[in-house]
């Protein structure tokens, strides 16, 4: 199983896990109403969105959690066919998923806009976090993710946007 293939699969799952949670066939946190005259007003449920994002974050971590846990299922049925390097790149994958998921789940960090990379449990965290704040978060968290040993951090604090 080459590595692109699997994020490909975990970017699929993400966004479908995202498109079903933030409203497609819900009732939607935005609402817009036509008053007497015609003019539109929009109403923003600020408590539904939230609770919306919160959601699809443990969606998206429970789903990526599962994934990383058939990763290293395969890791283990590869091992037995071709061996130790193709267990170390899966579970590298496996891991990889793990950290991610937990980013995402994480509320106000922003994970989706931070890269994951991993190998032989030591991680590697690229991009932009909105604070340092963030940036001491998804390193904590990182960290406490089982099969990290080390954390390589190179997010940079800005502008996400």
């Amino acid at each position: 199983m080459k590595i692109k293939a699997l994020q490909l699969a975990a970017g699929l799952l993400a966004g479908l896990s995202l498109a079903q949670w933030l409203g497609c066939g819900r009732d939607s946190a935005v609402e817009i109403h036509r008053d007497n005259q015609g003019n539109e007003h929009i109403h923003v449920d600020n408590n539904k969105v939230q609770a919306d994002l919160h959601k699809a974050g443990q969606e998206l971590s429970k789903d990526a959690h599962d994934l990383g846990n058939a990763v290293q299922q395969g890791a283990h049925e590869v091992d037995q066919r071709l061996g130790p390097a193709a267990r170390e790149t899966l579970q590298d994958a496996a891991l990889t998923a793990r950290v991610k998921a937990r980013l995402i789940a994480a509320p106000d960090l922003g994970g989706i806009r931070i890269h994951v990379s991993s190998r032989d449990g030591q991680v590697t965290l690229d991009g932009t976090v909105g604070s340092a704040e963030n940036r001491l978060d998804a390193e904590k968290i990182t960290r406490r993710t089982d099969g990290v040993r080390e954390v390589v951090d190179h997010l940079q604090v800005g502008s996400a946007g």
